[in-house]
Order: structure tokens, then sequence, then C-alpha cells
């Protein structure tokens, strides 16, 4: 039997976390900022146990990922996430430099 992903941190997010993270979203995520999301979320929750289980994060970021390659798009609107892909991001996309101009 296939092992599900475990948890990580988006099993656990609670509701205020997800309202606070939903409206502060760019219009557009593009491809690369994807890939960035998903290694710093693989290297802070790797993958476990003998059949490499990837977090419920890793999962859900490397199924827009995946869903991107196969629609060839480099960016995809905010308002097409899920909450769960858009939670995630904002859990692991590195904080944007305000202050550039």
């Amino acid at each position: 039997m296939a092992r599900r992903p475990t948890n990580g941190v988006l099993g656990l997010t609670c509701a205020g976390l997800r309202r606070a993270w939903l409206g502060s979203m760019d219009d557009w995520i593009a491809i690369g900022d994807l890939e960035v999301a998903i290694n710093r979320a693989r290297a802070a929750l790797p993958a476990l146990g003998a059949e490499a289980a990837l977090t419920r994060e890793v999962a859900t970021l490397g199924a827009l990922y995946g869903r991107m390659i196969w629609e060839g798009s480099d960016r995809v609107p905010a308002s097409a996430l899920s909450d769960g892909e858009r939670i995630a991001l904002a859990l692991w996309l590195p904080p944007r430099d305000t202050d550039a101009r």
C-alpha cells in the first residue's frame, strides 16, 4: 500500500494564517518562484521513509508545477490557485524585498 504524504506544516495551518496570506499574494506566480518555494520546502522538510513520501506542501507545490509544465505556462494567476497552493506558496516563498525601488 502506498504511503500518503505527511502533513508537514500545511496540515497544521490555522484559519487565521490562511486568511492573512490569501489576500497578500501577487497577481501572478512565476514558475521560477514556484521552483524556489519547492526547493526551500524540500530542504526544510525532506522526504521521509523507505517510500520517500513527500510532505503535503511539497506534493501540493509539485502538482502545481506539473500542471504548469503540462500547460506550457511560465506563470499562473494567483486567482487560479487553490487555498492549499496559496498557503504552501506563502509558507515557502522567500520574503520579498519591499524596500527595493
